[in-house]
């Protein structure tokens, strides 16, 4: 059986640009998206560079309550798929069964793996929080 996929839209979160547009200009002009690691102290790394995402900022499409619940690469992935809907023109409320979003990726959340191993370390499991794994499983952001 042959199914066939229609990309319809475009979305970019990127360490050279936050959409589409900025993004093709970061490439067209050659902007490098690496420099030094901001998000963690990477002292006494054998890498101290890193090719982060800038200047980013979810609240324009999420509340403070969602921001909480959700991993950064969620937050990445859900700003690009929006982009993307809205660059396609796509009512999804229209036919929602005939939207899909394909993602792809190697790990999830590692920070908040990272956040919930320190907590449990250092608090107990008791306040290890009931959303750790919602947050960091890879499939979320596709989700």
């Amino acid at each position: 059986m042959e199914r066939r996929v229609v990309i319809t839209g475009l979305g970019a979160i990127t360490p050279i640009g936050n959409t589409v547009a900025d993004f093709w200009q970061g490439l067209i002009s050659g902007r490098c998206g690496v420099g030094p690691v901001t998000r963690f102290d990477s002292t006494g790394f054998a890498t101290t560079i890193a090719a982060e995402v800038k200047n980013f900022d979810p609240s324009s499409f999420l509340d403070k309550k969602d921001i909480r619940r959700m991993a950064l690469f969620i937050k990445y992935a859900l700003g690009a798929s929006l982009q993307a809907v809205a660059d396609a023109g796509v009512k999804i409320d229209q036919d929602p069964y005939h939207t899909g979003v394909i993602i792809g990726s190697g790990i999830g959340g590692i920070e908040i793996l990272e956040e919930a191993c320190n907590t449990l370390q250092s608090k107990g499991p008791s306040r290890v929080g009931p959303f750790t794994v919602p947050m960091m499983i890879a499939n979320m952001a596709a989700g």
